[in-house]
């Protein structure tokens, strides 16, 4: 394995420092694979995630990142992580948050990564999700609806045909462009 590598400038790898310099694109995710499988076979599964400069997120990064981490650690790894603003720390990066564990957190669940293990879960961020929406944003009879449904639906269908009994999600509100 070669000391540096540098991957479309997302991502790069030094020695075994991992450098995320974008988590709004989602080949992120595809890349921090990419590295990780390198490593795989090696004695040395320790890691450090170096987070300079990283000012915004999307959650189709870093739920999956989280959820890599997570797993990445019951099977040997271990990560340090360095240079976290402040934003990425409320993130819940480093370990997704368990929703019985953090009940009192859902209040404000955006911009959070939420393990979810049971049905039961999901209704409670869905809820968590919808009432912190109602109040942020303005939107026309039904989005809310149809928003509570669509993620039902997704987060259900991770249980039922995943073949894992828990997944990951995140949501995110962007005032500016109504997304």
């Amino acid at each position: 394995m070669g000391k540096s590598k540098v991957i479309d400038k997302l991502i790069s790898l030094n020695e075994t420092e991992i450098h995320f310099h974008d988590l709004t694109n989602p080949k992120v995710v595809f890349d921090f694979i990419e590295i990780i499988n390198e490593f795989q076979n090696l004695a040395n599964k320790h890691l450090v995630l170096n987070f300079e400069g990283t000012k915004l997120s999307f959650p189709n990064v870093c739920a999956p990142i989280s959820g890599i981490i997570e797993t990445l650690t019951t099977q040997g790894f271990s990560f340090d992580f360095i240079n976290l603003s402040k934003y990425l720390q409320k993130l819940s990066l480093r370990k997704p948050l368990k929703v019985t564990e953090n009940k009192q957190v859902a209040k404000n669940a955006l911009d959070k990564v939420w393990r979810f293990d049971s049905a039961d879960e999901i209704n409670f961020l869905i809820n968590s999700f919808v009432d912190e929406l109602s109040q942020v944003i303005v939107c026309e009879k039904g989005v809310l609806d149809g928003f509570e449904w669509s993620i039902n639906e997704v987060l259900d269908n991770i249980l039922q045909h995943s073949g894992n009994t828990y997944g990951y999600v995140m949501g995110q509100v962007h005032k500016r462009t109504k997304h």
